[in-house]
């Protein structure tokens, strides 16, 4: 297990502070607990946390924990997991669309959850060394057809609305896909993919240099907000000589 710094967003005292020594005493630091969505944007602009566990109802409002959800991960992008005792099929279909890492039901089992964390972790951080050779072959939706892409071929993925710019090298302009980002993910499990942010995926297969606000992809230079956590986490996916 890695020890990660963990955010719980729940409302529930008694519940927050139970759930946060059992993860204390695994092993995770909580960086914070959070009851709304003030305190949890607070914590995690003085603290980023690696992972986010997040009650979806807050306050008596059905839905604000998915809201948070998004809200929190266009200042931060990381895995998340909900922990929540809503079983409707409204609730489930809504988070669903925000991609969380878990859907846990409350009362939950330390230790179902702790694995749902370290895999969550893993997951995001794409544990797995090197591209597969050849890289995957797929077809996509593209100007009324469907067009053979290997992987190894794509620059970037980037989400514009309700579709993905996918730019592949030796590609003078992308080529676009209509669907959502977290959709077209799904089928990109090479592991040298990596988001970089919530509108952006890139290939590190070709990245060859990085900056404070942009990156260079194969020749071409991608202008991109990288917030301060988000640059960490790519620079311990790649090997960094430090000078100091």
């Amino acid at each position: 297990m890695t020890p990660l710094k963990i955010l719980l967003v729940e409302d529930d005292i008694l519940t927050a502070t139970d759930l946060a020594a059992q993860l204390e005493d695994a092993g995770h630091t909580v960086v914070g607990s959070a009851r709304d969505a003030t305190e949890a944007k607070k914590i995690l602009k003085v603290n980023p946390p690696d992972l986010a566990v997040i009650d979806i109802t807050l306050g008596g409002m059905s839905f604000a924990g998915i809201q948070l959800a998004q809200d929190l991960l266009a200042q931060h992008w990381m895995p998340f997991l909900y922990l929540t005792s809503s079983t409707d099929q409204s609730t489930i279909d809504r988070a669903s669309a925000t991609l969380p890492s878990a859907y846990l039901l409350k009362p939950f089992r330390i230790m179902e959850l702790l694995i749902q964390i370290d895999l969550a972790h893993a997951r995001f951080l794409r544990l797995e060394p090197g591209l597969p050779s050849g890289g995957q072959v797929l077809f996509l939706p593209i100007d009324n057809g469907h067009e053979q892409i290997s992987s190894k071929d794509v620059l970037y993925l980037q989400a514009d609305g309700a579709s993905v710019s996918i730019r592949l090298r030796h590609q003078e302009k992308p080529s676009k896909v209509w669907m959502t980002l977290g959709k077209l993910t799904q089928h990109f499990d090479d592991p040298d993919f990596f988001r970089l942010s919530r509108s952006l995926v890139v290939n590190l297969a070709h990245l060859r240099r990085v900056e404070r606000h942009a990156i260079h992809l194969g020749d071409e230079r991608v202008t991109v907000d990288i917030s301060e956590a988000n640059r960490k986490t790519l620079l311990q996916k790649i090997q960094v000589i430090k000078t100091k």
